[in-house]
């Protein structure tokens, strides 16, 4: 079991740092480019970003819990 543990921590882990990098570069996106269409698609995948990234952090395993 705790093999389990450690793999979903692990799939956590990547997940969360996958948004965090995915969030860097909408921001990059947002301040560089010139043009507002990018722009607003940036802070579209920001927004998406940041959402899935609250409900990774908020996401608990509970043992018996049907899921």
């Amino acid at each position: 079991m705790g093999a389990v543990v450690d793999l979903v921590a692990l799939a956590f882990s990547a997940a969360i740092i996958t948004f965090v990098i995915n969030m860097v570069i909408a921001a990059y996106g947002i301040f560089v480019r010139h043009n507002i269409v990018k722009k607003i698609l940036a802070l579209i995948i920001f927004s998406d970003s940041l959402n899935m990234l609250s409900i990774a952090v908020g996401f608990r395993v509970v043992e018996g819990y049907p899921s």
